[in-house]
């Protein structure tokens, strides 16, 4: 049977075409128009799975490295994975308990990240145990001259051993962002974190998991109970 095309794929493919026709409107001037600017974008369906502190027990307990730091530094501090692997030991400033990265598109992605004790206990290791610039080299062809590229293979490795469901090593970073706000962390401070200058792409990381709405909603009925005549 034939697979059916999901609408993140034909999206990315549309944005590639529009960028297409606006080099050769812009710069090469063979076109007066673009034929697809305004072909709008099909609806995705965002699906994100967030981790029980169970489910991440299980899951580092079957990471090798160096997938397992690059996963702990994800939860510990809501960084995208690319951000983690090309992170420098010349940009953490253990004194100050903060890793600034310089990588970004945007000025709220070259951000100062805050690290957890559990994340400079990671780092303070690899100080000691890597050779070079890079918290994690191994570029293509395993050159340790030059960042890894990515952990995709390791992290699908780690899944099928400890037998979890399905999620993307991307869904890390949602982890950590719905944790912060299910621990009372404002959405302001959140988006300043995870480098974004939009509070609606804040939203996209932070559901609450059921118990969570539970135990508000237990609150919300004590509150009413005692306030009612």
């Amino acid at each position: 049977p034939t697979q059916r095309i999901k609408p993140a794929t034909v999206n990315r493919e549309l944005a590639c075409l529009k960028k297409l026709f606006y080099y050769f409107k812009r710069n090469r001037r063979i076109l007066t128009d673009n034929p697809v600017s305004d072909v709008k974008m099909l609806t995705e369906e965002r699906i994100f799975h967030v981790l029980t502190h169970e489910q991440e027990s299980a899951y580092l307990d079957e990471c090798t490295q160096p997938l397992y730091d690059i996963a702990v530094l994800m939860l510990e501090t809501g960084m995208r994975n690319d951000e983690v692997y090309t992170m420098r030991f010349e940009h953490v400033h253990l004194p100050g308990r903060y890793y600034h990265n310089l990588k970004g598109k945007t000025p709220s992605a070259r951000r100062r990240i805050t690290l957890t004790d559990r994340a400079i206990s990671v780092i303070t290791r690899r100080f000691e145990e890597v050779e070079g610039e890079h918290i994690f080299p191994g570029g293509k062809a395993g050159d340790s001259a030059k960042p890894l590229v990515k952990a995709n293979n390791a992290h699908y490795g780690a899944l099928r051993r400890c037998q979890l469901p399905h999620f993307r090593l991307y869904d890390l970073r949602h982890t950590f962002a719905t944790r912060f706000v299910e621990a009372g962390g404002d959405l302001r401070t959140l988006a300043d974190i995870l480098g974004h200058t939009d509070l609606r792409m804040v939203m996209v990381y932070s559901h609450p998991t059921d118990p969570n709405k539970r135990n508000q909603i237990k609150l919300l009925e004590e509150y009413n109970r005692e306030r009612r005549p």
